[in-house]
């Protein structure tokens, strides 16, 4: 469908600013901007916005390509004293890569906390987050 606008030229500079700082053409910022004001799904049904959603994602995922199982593996081995050098540099290795992302997980949850203005403690208590136990 096309549908033809006349802006006035304060609000269209306006559009076209907002579209750049989101990286995207003015027409997928509109189109963009409906869809979240407007909504996909049926009517009454709640959605999220797309900035919420993309941090829940983004929060939600883990480090790619990890495997979960030799990690576990790998730190009770480290923890028995039967690791050899070899699988401690690994261990090492993808003990940094989750660190990174749980790094990234938290400036990410700030992130959350900042558009929902509210604190991060409320944030991680509504994702149902604990911090890791203090060893």
């Amino acid at each position: 469908m096309t549908l033809t606008i006349n802006l006035k030229p304060a609000l269209e500079s306006r559009l076209r600013g907002e579209a750049a700082r989101s990286g995207v053409e003015p027409d997928v910022y509109v189109v963009q901007t409906l869809e979240q004001r407007l909504g996909e799904g049926p009517p009454g049904q709640p959605r999220l916005p797309a900035a919420e959603s993309e941090l829940l994602l983004k929060i939600n995922s883990g480090p790619p390509g990890l495997d979960w199982g030799r990690y576990h593996a790998l730190l009770a081995r480290n923890r028995d004293e039967t690791i050899t050098p070899a699988e401690h540099k690994e261990l090492v290795a993808m003990i940094h890569t989750v660190e990174k992302t749980n790094a990234e997980r938290i400036v990410h949850l700030i992130e959350l906390s900042r558009l929902r203005g509210v604190s991060l403690d409320s944030v991680m208590k509504s994702l149902n987050i604990s911090p890791p136990p203090v060893e």
